[in-house]
């Protein structure tokens, strides 16, 4: 896959992305994925898990979140800040459906300490899923 084909596949992932075609954009992310993560281009590799995780739960595919998270664990330290709260509540609230409430608060906490950096918008949807918790 040359440069000019990689730059085109993420343009268009990102159009539909922006449209809300979580099932159209899930081949082209993987495809994405795949190629980073040959390249060792972990950056871009864990930013494409991390709004692969998004599309799961968007679709309410809540089950493939868990290899996902699993697939980025190792990569973490290569997450921005705005992914790596995306990340803690994707884990959240992978630790909520599994009923182990101890771990989800401890998610919760890391994605409120993580929000402060960021837009109020994380903050307040932060607040407002740990909340739903209770």
């Amino acid at each position: 896959m040359s440069i000019n084909l990689n730059e085109q596949l993420r343009e268009e992932a990102e159009r539909l992305l922006k449209i809300g075609q979580y099932e159209q954009v899930l081949p082209l992310f993987r495809e994405l994925a795949a190629y980073y993560k040959a390249c060792e281009d972990y950056e871009n590799y864990v930013r494409i898990k991390v709004l692969m995780i998004v599309c799961y739960f968007n679709l309410e595919r809540v089950r493939f979140v868990d290899e996902h998270i699993s697939d980025i664990e190792p990569y973490e330290a290569f997450l921005t800040i705005a992914d790596r709260h995306r990340f803690y509540m994707a884990q959240a609230t992978l630790f909520y459906f599994w009923h182990d409430f101890d771990q989800c608060i401890e998610m919760y906490e890391k994605c409120i300490k993580i929000a402060e950096q960021l837009p109020n918008t994380a903050m307040l949807t932060t607040a407002s899923n740990f909340a739903s918790i209770y």
